[in-house]
């Protein structure tokens, strides 16, 4: 398998969640991003970098480059892509990250709320470009 870019498009509003900054949120004890990150850690060796996604405005208020350094800095190749305004949607977001940040080759994309058993995904030699985990 070809070394592949992970990426977390994390900049919704979380109307959801009254507004807070969902990535963040504590779940069975880990925060949101955590709990989505977890999976892929065993793979590291076929992950290249992982990419976050997020606004200005939520680094701002959330400290959030520094958080996802300290917490996954010592395990992958951390990027952080900040965008200046809120996306009109997720596919803004991902496109909008993937350019900014100069990513070529095989990708997957991932939301910040969900945890996947991805052991499937790095069986063999994966024969697409891009793999949006739902």
């Amino acid at each position: 398998m070809k070394e592949i870019t992970l990426v977390f498009p994390m900049a919704g509003q979380g109307s959801r969640f009254q507004y807070k900054f969902k990535p963040f949120l504590q779940f069975c004890g880990k925060t949101f991003i955590e709990n989505a990150v977890e999976p892929f850690i065993k793979h590291k060796s076929k992950i290249d970098r992982v990419i976050f996604i997020f606004t200005e405005q939520q680094e701002t208020e959330n400290g959030v480059r520094k958080f996802l350094e300290e917490s996954f800095g010592n395990i992958f190749k951390v990027d952080c892509v900040i965008l200046p305004e809120q996306t009109d949607s997720q596919y803004q977001t991902v496109s909008s990250g993937l350019i900014n940040a100069n990513v070529n080759g095989q990708i997957i994309v991932c939301d910040c709320d969900h945890r996947l058993n991805v052991d499937c995904l790095f069986k063999g030699e994966l024969e697409v470009d891009c793999v949006v985990p739902v």
